[in-house]
């Protein structure tokens, strides 16, 4: 499959000449680097564990983790 086909059907989210992959994957690595550790902890946490859970557990767990990120955010922590 070509780049542009994984692209266009979702396998891929980007594709780039391979001219500019370096810059490419540098853009991307300061994206990931960019976004607030707790809020990559909170995700990652309900990602591993959204396969374990029924749809009606990983609302109140995205919930929950939505509510210590609000709280989090106004300086009100645990």
């Amino acid at each position: 499959m070509h780049a542009e086909e994984a692209e266009r059907i979702g396998l891929a989210n980007l594709s780039v000449p391979a001219e500019e992959l370096d810059a490419a994957v540098r853009d991307l690595g300061a994206a990931l680097l960019a976004a607030p550790r707790d809020a990559v902890t909170e995700t990652k946490a309900l990602l591993q564990g959204a396969s374990g859970r029924s749809y009606e557990d990983q609302r109140a767990a995205e919930r929950a983790a939505q509510a210590r990120r609000l709280r989090d955010l106004a300086g009100l922590g645990d």
